[in-house]
């Protein structure tokens, strides 16, 4: 019985991790993303959401981008939410982080991404009636410079 159990718990992190690079799957993000901002409303807690645009030469399942989400993935502690959103997106939700703290964090995680033209959008919990969907698409939309950040 406790192999079922085991085969059980492995199979739900096959569903909420993407098989190739073991980052988070986009729906399973946006599911936590709804928690944490609904923790951070409760509590008056900061929190930072980053989205990663990269470039055409972006392909998660080659070997050389493998190697650089890990590199950035061991970086994060282990509370932050890293997600593959999309194609060319990386989903990043930084808990107890303000916009400040969330910079740095990113600026020194950017640097790993270099080779593929990364472009960096931030949207941080400002404690008013901000949804999780809203953070996303904000910084979404600072990382393809439709809005200043």
């Amino acid at each position: 019985m406790v192999k079922r159990g085991g085969e059980a718990a492995g199979a739900k992190l096959a569903l909420i991790r993407d098989a190739a690079t073991g980052w988070y799957q986009s729906w399973y993000f946006e599911l936590r993303l709804e928690e944490e901002v609904y923790r951070a409303a409760r509590y008056a807690l900061p929190l930072t959401v980053a989205v990663v645009r990269l470039g055409d030469n972006w392909f998660p399942s080659r070997p050389a981008c493998k190697q650089v989400l890990d590199a950035a993935a061991s970086k994060l502690r282990r509370n932050d939410l890293p997600a593959i959103i999309g194609p060319h997106e990386l989903g990043f939700c930084l808990t107890h982080v303000t916009r400040e703290q969330g910079e740095l964090i990113m600026g020194r995680l950017l640097l790993l991404f270099n080779e593929f033209d990364p472009k960096l959008g931030l949207s941080s919990f400002l404690g008013m009636d901000q949804s999780a969907v809203g953070l996303l698409n904000e910084a979404r939309l600072a990382a393809i410079g439709s809005r200043p950040e």
